[in-house]
């Protein structure tokens, strides 16, 4: 199509234009022939369209003074030999061009380098300028000796990093080294730099206290800000500079590999080490940042004990004010900070330390109120809390929600849980599972376990609890399973466009009524190609077990059977507010009834 329009509409109405001459069929079939041969080259569509346009305007200016004959025109410029002629020079100016945007891409990027490098060696610049009065501040009160920490922190860790940068610069600016050659030796040779920044990034926070008490001592701040004011910017700027260079390469490199195809397999893989390594940096920092923010909260509630001063392993969550009902006490307000070990209750307005209650093995019931939730501890002591509105509400419900997945298995993303203990499938998933492989009696999955048992259950499993299945029945497993996909955030066949990925299952059901197996097998592999890699694995395992229990004569659970059970629970969409119709739940059965029987793994 891109041809024709092309060759009828385009050079076509040009050459019209410039000869005076009705376009015929015959003249037409002269440009398809053009078109033919440039098709015959092999040449990239973007090629074949300015060679085109180029030649058209060699036609123009050839011949819109000398000749009114179209086909002699038209004959004049068809040649093989011809259009080779003008392929070659397209791909020369191609090639030019391309090298010349690269050429300016890697000195830009080198530019930056030095630019850099100018800054890391400003911040060992301040530390000369302003070391002699840290060392006579040092001399006269213990209370000011920040020297060392001063050294190693603020300006020892951008030290070793302006070091090993120094010996990064020469390894890629050989004598003699192409712009290309350069680049790809420096960002080969990064991994030697990249471990320097972590330290760094551990740090930040201790150098962001440092510099505050620089400004305690007028003397000391005076000769800073002259430093600053010599090299240009501030000692803070220049710090934070470094904090996001790593994210600066990872951006570099990206764009490299998308204008260019130069060693692409090797800048891949440099891409992803420093884009992984760049989250494991800023990580490191976060983690940092929330332990300093942790122990400054902290020391803010008064006559917090001793014996609770947090480990490096404790994290502030979120805080705020909830009137708090502990058993049969009286409801008082209070302000209530939540931290990854430890619920800490204080007074309303003077921040007095109140009480504090572990999170270990805590369950969460959100349904206790419009703006309420109860907190149920490891002693199986109730907590009430009721906040300040349904957003306040949500706000608290959400950071519990976080706490509580270290321990959850019900009610998580699939995966979550197999991601976080390095499984293929979620563990308690596949135990199921395996059991009900072995235990495949009459009436499983049809016959009711007794519900307050497998309530019971999932609450003791979500505190953190082990559960022994194998002392379990197997309509008990059989209710923990179905429970397990019902608790699911998307359904196990869907992808998390519930909506669309549904009507392309529904879709199925609409066109495979008098359809051969073979059809069936087709569609339901296209559908299952487009979910999560996690969500195949488990599909495929499930249906594994349901094949089983269809073909064992004594379950009396047929492929129909076995799927008017299990339709619902993983392929209608949780965000449908409705039930499924009757008919919904016909095609839903249909398709499940389909997989158990055909196995499309």
């Amino acid at each position: 199509k891109l041809f024709n329009t092309l060759m009828s509409r385009s050079l076509v109405r040009q050459i019209s234009a410039i000869s005076g001459v009705n376009i015929t069929e015959v003249d037409k079939k002269c440009f398809y022939e053009t078109e033919a041969s440039l098709i015959r080259m092999s040449l990239p569509p973007e090629d074949i369209s300015e060679i085109l346009r180029l030649i058209s305007t060699k036609i123009q200016k050839k011949y819109a003074a000398q000749s009114k004959d179209l086909e002699q025109i038209i004959r004049s410029y068809k040649t093989v030999h011809l259009l080779r002629k003008w392929a070659v020079l397209y791909r020369r100016r191609k090639e030019e061009r391309q090298k010349k945007e690269l050429d300016e891409f890697i000195k830009k990027f080198f530019e930056s380098e030095d630019l850099y490098f100018k800054k890391l060696q400003s911040i060992q610049a301040i530390k000369e300028d302003i070391k002699e009065v840290v060392h006579s501040l040092t001399n006269k009160s213990k209370k000011n000796m920040i020297s060392i920490e001063e050294d190693v922190h603020v300006f020892g860790l951008p030290s070793t990093i302006l070091l090993l940068h120094n010996n990064l610069r020469i390894k890629a600016n050989i004598e003699g080294s192409s712009p290309i050659h350069s680049f790809i030796t420096f960002f080969a040779h990064l991994s030697e730099v990249k471990r320097s920044y972590l330290p760094f990034f551990q740090s930040y926070s201790k150098i962001s206290d440092i510099l505050s008490d620089f400004l305690n001592s007028k003397k000391l701040d005076e000769r800073l800000k002259i430093a600053e004011l010599n090299v240009g910017t501030s000692l803070s700027s220049l710090l934070a500079s470094i904090q996001f260079r790593l994210q600066d390469y990872v951006d570099i490199i990206q764009e490299f590999i998308m204008r260019w195809d130069i060693e692409k397999e090797r800048m891949v893989d440099i891409h992803h080490q420093l884009k992984v390594f760049n989250a494991e940096a800023k990580q490191v920092q976060d983690n940092q940042d929330m332990i300093e923010k942790t122990s400054t909260l902290l020391k803010k509630i008064h006559n917090f004990p001793q014996k609770l001063i947090p480990s490096s392993s404790r994290r502030y969550l979120h805080g705020g004010h909830l009137i708090v009902t502990v058993g049969k006490l009286k409801s008082s307000p209070s302000m209530v900070f939540l931290f990854s070990d430890l619920i800490v209750v204080t007074s309303f307005k003077t921040i007095d330390y109140h009480s504090s209650y572990s999170t270990d093995k805590l369950l969460l019931n959100p349904e206790a109120g419009p703006n309420a939730f109860d907190v149920t501890l490891a002693d199986n002591s109730n907590i009430h809390f009721v906040g300040m509105g349904s957003k306040d509400k949500q706000s608290w419900l959400k950071n519990y929600e976080i706490l509580t997945q270290n321990h959850r298995v019900f009610g998580l993303p699939l995966g979550f849980v197999a991601k976080r203990e390095n499984r293929l499938l979620d563990p308690f998933y596949k135990t199921c599972l395996d059991y009900l492989e072995n235990h495949t009696i009459e009436g499983l999955f049809r016959i009711n376990a007794n519900i307050s048992l497998v309530d019971s259950i999932i609450k003791e499993i979500n505190r953190g609890n082990p559960c022994d299945i194998n002392k379990l029945d197997p309509h008990t497993v059989g209710a923990l399973l179905r429970n397990w996909l019902k608790n699911l955030p998307h359904p196990l066949l869907l992808s998390k466009n519930e909506s669309d990925s549904y009507s392309s299952w529904f879709s199925i059901t609409m066109e495979q009524q008098q359809i051969s197996d073979e059809s069936w097998l087709r569609s339901i592999r296209e559908n299952l190609v487009g979910l999560p890699e996690i969500a195949q694995r488990s599909a495929e395992a499930l249906f594994k077990l349901l094949s089983i229990v269809a073909e064992n004569p004594m379950s009396k659970m047929g492929e129909s059977n076995l799927a008017i059970v299990f339709a619902p629970l993983i392929i209608h969409p949780r965000d449908f507010s409705a039930l499924p119709s009757r008919e919904e739940l016909d095609r839903m059965r249909r398709i499940v009834e389909m997989m158990i029987k055909l196995q499309p793994y």
